[in-house]
Protein backbone atom coordinates (compact mmCIF):
# COMPACT_ATOMS: atom_id res chain seq x y z
CA UNK A 1 0.00 0.00 0.00
CA UNK A 2 1.39 3.36 -0.95
CA UNK A 3 1.64 6.13 1.66
CA UNK A 4 0.34 9.54 0.95
CA UNK A 5 2.84 12.15 1.26
CA UNK A 6 2.25 15.35 3.15
CA UNK A 7 2.51 18.54 1.24
CA UNK A 8 5.51 20.52 2.10
CA UNK A 9 5.10 23.27 4.58
CA UNK A 10 4.90 26.74 3.33
CA UNK A 11 8.03 28.56 3.79
CA UNK A 12 8.03 30.89 6.72
CA UNK A 13 8.29 34.50 6.17
CA UNK A 14 11.65 35.72 6.94
CA UNK A 15 11.96 37.27 10.44
CA UNK A 16 8.38 36.35 11.65
CA UNK A 17 9.55 34.14 14.45
CA UNK A 18 11.47 36.92 15.93
CA UNK A 19 8.60 39.54 16.54
CA UNK A 20 5.55 37.44 18.01
CA UNK A 21 5.94 34.78 20.60
CA UNK A 22 4.44 31.53 19.93
CA UNK A 23 1.49 30.64 22.30
CA UNK A 24 0.35 27.15 22.28
CA UNK A 25 -3.48 26.69 21.87
CA UNK A 26 -3.91 24.79 25.13
CA UNK A 27 -2.62 27.65 27.24
CA UNK A 28 -4.91 30.05 25.46
CA UNK A 29 -7.99 28.06 26.44
CA UNK A 30 -6.98 28.07 30.08
CA UNK A 31 -6.75 31.85 30.07
CA UNK A 32 -10.29 32.21 28.75
CA UNK A 33 -11.59 29.82 31.36
CA UNK A 34 -9.96 31.83 34.17
CA UNK A 35 -11.55 35.03 32.94
CA UNK A 36 -14.92 33.29 32.72
CA UNK A 37 -14.56 32.01 36.30
CA UNK A 38 -13.62 35.50 37.51
CA UNK A 39 -16.68 36.93 35.75
CA UNK A 40 -18.98 34.33 37.28
CA UNK A 41 -17.54 34.95 40.75
CA UNK A 42 -18.02 38.68 40.31
CA UNK A 43 -21.64 38.18 39.28
CA UNK A 44 -22.24 35.75 42.14
CA UNK A 45 -20.72 38.07 44.76
CA UNK A 46 -22.66 41.03 43.39
CA UNK A 47 -25.91 39.07 43.48
CA UNK A 48 -25.32 37.88 47.03
CA UNK A 49 -24.46 41.39 48.14
CA UNK A 50 -27.63 42.73 46.53
CA UNK A 51 -29.76 40.05 48.15
CA UNK A 52 -28.15 40.69 51.54
CA UNK A 53 -28.79 44.40 51.23
CA UNK A 54 -32.41 44.17 50.09
CA UNK A 55 -33.66 40.75 51.22
CA UNK A 56 -31.64 39.82 54.34
CA UNK A 57 -34.36 37.55 55.66
CA UNK A 58 -33.56 35.05 52.91
CA UNK A 59 -30.37 34.32 54.77
CA UNK A 60 -31.83 34.65 58.30
CA UNK A 61 -30.14 37.98 58.84
CA UNK A 62 -33.49 39.79 59.42
CA UNK A 63 -34.68 37.31 62.09
CA UNK A 64 -33.00 39.18 64.95
CA UNK A 65 -34.61 42.45 63.95
CA UNK A 66 -37.95 40.79 63.52
CA UNK A 67 -37.62 39.16 66.93
CA UNK A 68 -36.77 42.51 68.46
CA UNK A 69 -39.76 44.14 66.83
CA UNK A 70 -41.97 41.21 67.82
CA UNK A 71 -40.76 41.33 71.42
CA UNK A 72 -41.48 45.05 71.58
CA UNK A 73 -44.94 44.49 70.09
CA UNK A 74 -45.66 41.69 72.56
CA UNK A 75 -44.48 43.86 75.46
CA UNK A 76 -46.79 46.60 74.31
CA UNK A 77 -49.62 44.11 73.93
CA UNK A 78 -49.02 42.69 77.44
CA UNK A 79 -49.03 46.20 78.86
CA UNK A 80 -52.29 46.93 77.05
CA UNK A 81 -53.79 43.69 78.41
CA UNK A 82 -52.68 44.57 81.94
CA UNK A 83 -54.24 48.01 81.57
CA UNK A 84 -57.44 46.39 80.29
CA UNK A 85 -57.45 43.96 83.24
CA UNK A 86 -56.98 46.83 85.66
CA UNK A 87 -59.80 48.72 83.97
CA UNK A 88 -62.05 45.64 84.18
CA UNK A 89 -61.20 45.17 87.86
CA UNK A 90 -61.99 48.82 88.52
CA UNK A 91 -65.24 48.47 86.56
CA UNK A 92 -66.19 45.37 88.55
CA UNK A 93 -65.42 47.17 91.80
CA UNK A 94 -67.51 50.13 90.69
CA UNK A 95 -70.40 47.81 89.76
CA UNK A 96 -70.14 46.04 93.12
CA UNK A 97 -70.05 49.37 94.97
CA UNK A 98 -73.03 50.62 93.00
CA UNK A 99 -74.99 47.42 93.76
CA UNK A 100 -74.11 47.68 97.44
CA UNK A 101 -75.25 51.29 97.46
CA UNK A 102 -78.51 50.33 95.74
CA UNK A 103 -79.05 47.47 98.22
CA UNK A 104 -78.43 49.82 101.14
CA UNK A 105 -80.80 52.37 99.67
CA UNK A 106 -83.48 49.71 99.14
CA UNK A 107 -82.98 48.42 102.69
CA UNK A 108 -83.26 51.96 104.05
CA UNK A 109 -86.40 52.53 102.01
CA UNK A 110 -87.91 49.25 103.28
CA UNK A 111 -87.06 50.21 106.86
CA UNK A 112 -88.63 53.63 106.38
CA UNK A 113 -91.77 52.06 104.91
CA UNK A 114 -91.93 49.53 107.76
CA UNK A 115 -91.42 52.27 110.34
CA UNK A 116 -94.09 54.38 108.67
CA UNK A 117 -96.50 51.43 108.76
CA UNK A 118 -95.68 50.81 112.42
CA UNK A 119 -96.16 54.50 113.21
CA UNK A 120 -99.50 54.52 111.42
CA UNK A 121 -100.58 51.35 113.20
CA UNK A 122 -99.42 52.71 116.56
CA UNK A 123 -101.25 55.98 115.87
CA UNK A 124 -104.42 54.14 114.92
CA UNK A 125 -104.16 51.90 117.99
CA UNK A 126 -103.49 54.90 120.22
CA UNK A 127 -106.43 56.76 118.74
CA UNK A 128 -108.68 53.71 119.21
CA UNK A 129 -107.56 53.30 122.82
CA UNK A 130 -107.99 57.02 123.48
CA UNK A 131 -111.47 56.92 121.93
CA UNK A 132 -112.40 53.86 123.98
CA UNK A 133 -111.08 55.48 127.15
CA UNK A 134 -112.90 58.70 126.35
CA UNK A 135 -116.13 56.80 125.68
CA UNK A 136 -115.66 54.82 128.88
CA UNK A 137 -114.99 57.97 130.87
CA UNK A 138 -118.09 59.60 129.34
CA UNK A 139 -120.15 56.53 130.28
CA UNK A 140 -118.78 56.64 133.83
CA UNK A 141 -119.49 60.36 134.08
CA UNK A 142 -123.02 59.76 132.82
CA UNK A 143 -123.49 56.95 135.32
CA UNK A 144 -122.18 59.15 138.13
CA UNK A 145 -124.50 61.96 137.06
CA UNK A 146 -127.44 59.56 137.07
CA UNK A 147 -126.53 58.36 140.54
CA UNK A 148 -126.28 61.96 141.75
CA UNK A 149 -129.69 62.72 140.22
CA UNK A 150 -131.16 59.67 141.90
CA UNK A 151 -129.68 60.68 145.24
CA UNK A 152 -131.03 64.19 144.87
CA UNK A 153 -134.47 62.88 143.85
CA UNK A 154 -134.46 60.55 146.85
CA UNK A 155 -133.53 63.40 149.17
CA UNK A 156 -136.29 65.59 147.71
CA UNK A 157 -138.77 62.77 148.16
CA UNK A 158 -137.67 62.27 151.76
CA UNK A 159 -137.91 65.97 152.46
CA UNK A 160 -141.38 66.04 150.96
CA UNK A 161 -142.44 63.05 153.02
CA UNK A 162 -141.05 64.66 156.17
CA UNK A 163 -142.91 67.88 155.46
CA UNK A 164 -146.11 66.01 154.85
CA UNK A 165 -145.69 64.07 158.09
CA UNK A 166 -145.05 67.28 160.04
CA UNK A 167 -148.10 68.96 158.58
CA UNK A 168 -150.23 65.95 159.38
CA UNK A 169 -148.99 65.86 162.96
CA UNK A 170 -149.55 69.58 163.33
CA UNK A 171 -153.08 69.35 162.01
CA UNK A 172 -153.83 66.45 164.30
CA UNK A 173 -152.51 68.31 167.30
CA UNK A 174 -154.62 71.34 166.53
CA UNK A 175 -157.68 69.18 166.10
CA UNK A 176 -157.13 67.48 169.44
CA UNK A 177 -156.38 70.80 171.11
CA UNK A 178 -153.28 69.76 173.02
CA UNK A 179 -150.43 70.47 170.57
CA UNK A 180 -148.27 73.39 171.58
CA UNK A 181 -145.50 73.10 169.00
CA UNK A 182 -145.21 71.38 165.69
CA UNK A 183 -142.43 68.82 165.46
CA UNK A 184 -139.47 69.36 163.22
CA UNK A 185 -139.99 68.56 159.58
CA UNK A 186 -136.45 67.20 159.16
CA UNK A 187 -136.15 63.43 158.75
CA UNK A 188 -132.93 61.42 158.52
CA UNK A 189 -132.47 60.09 155.00
CA UNK A 190 -132.05 56.35 154.75
CA UNK A 191 -128.73 55.11 153.28
CA UNK A 192 -128.53 54.46 149.57
CA UNK A 193 -129.13 50.77 148.97
CA UNK A 194 -126.10 48.79 147.82
CA UNK A 195 -126.14 47.00 144.46
CA UNK A 196 -126.62 43.27 144.56
CA UNK A 197 -125.30 40.86 141.94
CA UNK A 198 -127.89 40.44 139.24
CA UNK A 199 -127.79 38.17 136.20
CA UNK A 200 -126.40 40.01 133.20
CA UNK A 201 -126.76 37.26 130.60
CA UNK A 202 -126.16 33.56 130.17
CA UNK A 203 -125.39 32.05 126.78
CA UNK A 204 -125.47 28.31 126.21
CA UNK A 205 -124.92 28.75 122.44
CA UNK A 206 -127.92 26.63 121.51
CA UNK A 207 -128.65 29.10 118.70
CA UNK A 208 -125.02 29.63 117.77
CA UNK A 209 -123.22 32.92 118.28
CA UNK A 210 -125.56 35.83 118.93
CA UNK A 211 -124.05 38.89 117.30
CA UNK A 212 -125.89 41.24 119.65
CA UNK A 213 -123.97 39.68 122.55
CA UNK A 214 -120.60 38.77 121.07
CA UNK A 215 -117.75 40.14 118.99
CA UNK A 216 -115.67 37.56 117.09
CA UNK A 217 -113.00 37.47 114.43
CA UNK A 218 -114.79 35.33 111.84
CA UNK A 219 -117.90 33.18 111.90
CA UNK A 220 -115.81 30.37 110.42
CA UNK A 221 -113.69 30.35 113.61
CA UNK A 222 -116.50 28.54 115.48
CA UNK A 223 -118.81 25.59 114.81
CA UNK A 224 -122.03 24.81 116.71
CA UNK A 225 -122.44 21.18 117.72
CA UNK A 226 -125.12 20.00 120.17
CA UNK A 227 -125.38 23.33 121.94
CA UNK A 228 -121.61 23.81 122.19
CA UNK A 229 -119.17 26.05 120.35
CA UNK A 230 -116.14 24.22 118.96
CA UNK A 231 -113.08 26.29 118.05
CA UNK A 232 -112.13 25.76 114.40
CA UNK A 233 -108.68 27.31 114.71
CA UNK A 234 -106.10 28.01 117.38
CA UNK A 235 -106.67 31.52 118.63
CA UNK A 236 -110.45 31.67 118.07
CA UNK A 237 -111.87 34.36 120.36
CA UNK A 238 -115.12 35.80 121.69
CA UNK A 239 -115.53 39.20 123.36
CA UNK A 240 -118.70 40.77 124.78
CA UNK A 241 -120.32 43.54 122.78
CA UNK A 242 -120.60 45.38 126.08
CA UNK A 243 -117.21 47.04 126.62
CA UNK A 244 -117.81 48.88 129.90
CA UNK A 245 -117.63 45.95 132.32
CA UNK A 246 -115.92 46.85 135.59
CA UNK A 247 -117.11 44.88 138.63
CA UNK A 248 -118.54 41.55 137.48
CA UNK A 249 -118.51 37.78 137.85
CA UNK A 250 -117.75 35.61 134.83
CA UNK A 251 -118.46 31.87 134.64
CA UNK A 252 -117.08 29.70 131.82
CA UNK A 253 -117.71 26.00 131.27
CA UNK A 254 -115.47 24.30 128.71
CA UNK A 255 -114.04 20.92 127.74
CA UNK A 256 -110.27 20.78 127.24
CA UNK A 257 -108.24 18.79 124.77
CA UNK A 258 -106.53 15.52 125.67
CA UNK A 259 -103.15 17.05 124.83
CA UNK A 260 -101.29 19.91 126.60
CA UNK A 261 -102.68 23.35 125.74
CA UNK A 262 -103.30 26.85 127.13
CA UNK A 263 -106.77 28.40 127.60
CA UNK A 264 -107.28 32.14 128.06
CA UNK A 265 -110.05 33.96 129.90
CA UNK A 266 -110.06 37.61 128.77
CA UNK A 267 -110.68 39.66 131.92
CA UNK A 268 -110.44 43.16 130.42
CA UNK A 269 -109.77 43.97 126.76
CA UNK A 270 -109.04 47.69 127.37
CA UNK A 271 -106.56 47.17 130.21
CA UNK A 272 -105.17 44.03 128.55
CA UNK A 273 -105.76 41.53 131.38
CA UNK A 274 -106.15 37.79 130.81
CA UNK A 275 -105.99 34.60 132.88
CA UNK A 276 -104.02 31.74 131.33
CA UNK A 277 -104.87 28.20 132.39
CA UNK A 278 -102.35 25.49 131.45
CA UNK A 279 -103.77 21.97 131.13
CA UNK A 280 -101.69 18.88 130.31
CA UNK A 281 -104.63 16.90 128.91
CA UNK A 282 -105.61 15.41 132.27
CA UNK A 283 -104.83 17.90 135.02
CA UNK A 284 -104.57 21.66 135.48
CA UNK A 285 -100.87 22.42 136.04
CA UNK A 286 -100.59 26.20 135.89
CA UNK A 287 -102.53 29.46 136.20
CA UNK A 288 -101.59 33.11 135.90
CA UNK A 289 -102.84 36.67 135.41
CA UNK A 290 -101.08 38.34 132.46
CA UNK A 291 -100.99 41.62 130.56
CA UNK A 292 -101.38 41.76 126.76
CA UNK A 293 -102.14 44.17 123.93
CA UNK A 294 -105.04 44.11 121.49
CA UNK A 295 -102.61 43.55 118.62
CA UNK A 296 -101.35 40.39 120.32
CA UNK A 297 -104.90 39.19 120.98
CA UNK A 298 -106.07 39.72 117.39
CA UNK A 299 -103.17 38.00 115.57
CA UNK A 300 -103.64 34.57 113.94
CA UNK A 301 -102.95 32.47 117.07
CA UNK A 302 -103.52 35.33 119.51
CA UNK A 303 -102.11 34.89 123.01
CA UNK A 304 -101.68 31.11 122.62
CA UNK A 305 -98.00 30.23 122.43
CA UNK A 306 -96.97 33.87 122.92
CA UNK A 307 -94.65 35.25 125.62
CA UNK A 308 -96.61 37.87 127.62
CA UNK A 309 -95.93 39.73 130.87
CA UNK A 310 -97.15 38.01 134.07
CA UNK A 311 -98.72 39.86 137.00
CA UNK A 312 -99.15 36.68 139.04
CA UNK A 313 -98.34 33.11 137.95
CA UNK A 314 -98.50 29.91 140.02
CA UNK A 315 -98.07 26.17 139.50
CA UNK A 316 -101.08 24.10 140.48
CA UNK A 317 -101.99 20.45 140.47
CA UNK A 318 -105.72 20.09 140.16
CA UNK A 319 -107.11 16.83 138.91
CA UNK A 320 -109.85 18.54 137.00
CA UNK A 321 -110.09 16.03 134.17
CA UNK A 322 -111.25 17.59 130.91
CA UNK A 323 -114.27 19.47 132.25
CA UNK A 324 -113.41 22.92 133.61
CA UNK A 325 -115.82 25.16 135.50
CA UNK A 326 -114.09 28.54 135.70
CA UNK A 327 -115.23 31.53 137.72
CA UNK A 328 -113.58 34.95 137.61
CA UNK A 329 -114.59 37.76 139.99
CA UNK A 330 -113.45 41.34 139.31
CA UNK A 331 -114.06 43.80 142.14
CA UNK A 332 -112.26 47.11 141.95
CA UNK A 333 -108.52 46.32 141.84
CA UNK A 334 -108.92 42.70 142.93
CA UNK A 335 -109.12 39.75 140.51
CA UNK A 336 -109.97 36.28 141.81
CA UNK A 337 -110.27 33.06 139.79
CA UNK A 338 -111.35 29.54 140.76
CA UNK A 339 -111.32 26.32 138.74
CA UNK A 340 -113.72 23.58 139.80
CA UNK A 341 -114.09 25.32 143.15
CA UNK A 342 -110.35 25.71 143.91
CA UNK A 343 -108.81 29.19 143.98
CA UNK A 344 -105.94 29.58 141.51
CA UNK A 345 -105.62 33.39 141.22
CA UNK A 346 -106.01 36.07 143.89
CA UNK A 347 -104.29 39.27 142.70
CA UNK A 348 -104.59 42.97 143.53
CA UNK A 349 -103.85 45.35 140.66
CA UNK A 350 -101.72 48.46 141.31
CA UNK A 351 -104.39 50.73 139.79
CA UNK A 352 -108.11 50.64 139.27
CA UNK A 353 -108.63 49.24 135.75
CA UNK A 354 -110.74 50.99 133.16
CA UNK A 355 -113.94 49.21 132.13
CA UNK A 356 -113.65 46.91 129.13
CA UNK A 357 -114.97 43.81 127.37
CA UNK A 358 -114.45 40.20 128.54
CA UNK A 359 -114.44 36.80 126.86
CA UNK A 360 -112.29 33.79 125.93
CA UNK A 361 -109.57 32.69 123.49
CA UNK A 362 -109.19 28.94 122.94
CA UNK A 363 -107.07 26.43 120.99
CA UNK A 364 -108.33 24.37 118.06
CA UNK A 365 -111.11 21.83 118.85
CA UNK A 366 -111.83 23.21 122.34
CA UNK A 367 -115.49 22.88 123.39
CA UNK A 368 -117.13 25.98 124.90
CA UNK A 369 -120.35 24.98 126.67
CA UNK A 370 -121.56 28.07 128.51
CA UNK A 371 -120.64 31.64 129.48
CA UNK A 372 -122.54 33.60 132.13
CA UNK A 373 -122.06 37.17 133.41
CA UNK A 374 -123.32 38.78 136.59
CA UNK A 375 -122.80 42.46 137.19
Amino acid sequence: MTQKRKPPLLPEEPGSHKTQPHIPPKRRRLTWMLWLIILLLSITIGGITTVILYEPELFGMGLTGDLTVTHAALSTRIYDVELSAQALNQLEFNVFSTQAALDNRQMLQDQQETQSALDIQATQTGVAIANAQQATRAALDFQGTQIAFNRQATQVELDYQGTQAALSRDATAVALGFATQAPSAQLTASPIPTYTTEPFFTDGFAQGIQSDLWQFGDAADWRVDDGQLIAQRTGAWLLTQVNDLSDYTLQVDLTTLTVPADYFIIVNSIEGLAIRLTHNGNRLTGAGLYRFTLDQLLTDTGLIGRVISPIQAVQVNIGAGNELNIQVVVSGQQVTATVNGETVINAVLPNLPLPGAAGVQLPLNSHLQRIAFNS
